[in-house]
């Protein structure tokens, strides 16, 4: 962990400290999927979260330093169509390969931080099935 590590942002472990693990429900309407258009989005708007300072403390303490909002936007898009299956595992899977970009906010009581724009060369959409629903 850096020593200058000051915000560490995440929605915890619940319930602590064997949930799930940094995983949380997000609004309906908040994905937007189109595989025939090969594109997908994911929206969201004020979403609380905390800040646990540093990850050492997220994992090992459940003992936020604050509660913030964040703001995600995530867009895929994509070219060559993939389809990947295995009888041995049960498992099969129609993927888009593709790009993504992406921006992150976080806001809290005397700090606010926004990432630059970003982008991801490999990013992948899909529908996948497994088990008793892999039919």
């Amino acid at each position: 962990m850096p020593d200058n590590q000051i915000h560490d942002f995440n929605p915890g472990i619940s319930p602590f400290p064997t949930g799930l693990f940094w995983t949380v429900p997000i609004p309906p309407g908040s994905v937007h999927i189109d595989l025939a258009g090969k594109t997908a989005s994911l929206k969201l708007r004020s979403r609380k979260t905390d800040d646990y300072g540093n990850v050492v403390n997220a994992l090992t303490t459940d003992e936020e330093i604050a509660e913030a909002m964040i703001d995600v936007d995530i867009s895929w898009s994509g070219g060559t169509e993939v389809d990947f299956s295995s009888s041995t595992n049960n498992f099969s899977g129609h993927y888009v390969l593709g790009a993504a970009t992406f921006t992150w906010s976080a806001k809290e009581p005397g700090f606010s931080f926004t990432t630059d724009p970003g982008s991801a060369d490999f990013a992948e959409i899909g529908h996948e099935r497994n088990g008793s629903f892999n039919i």
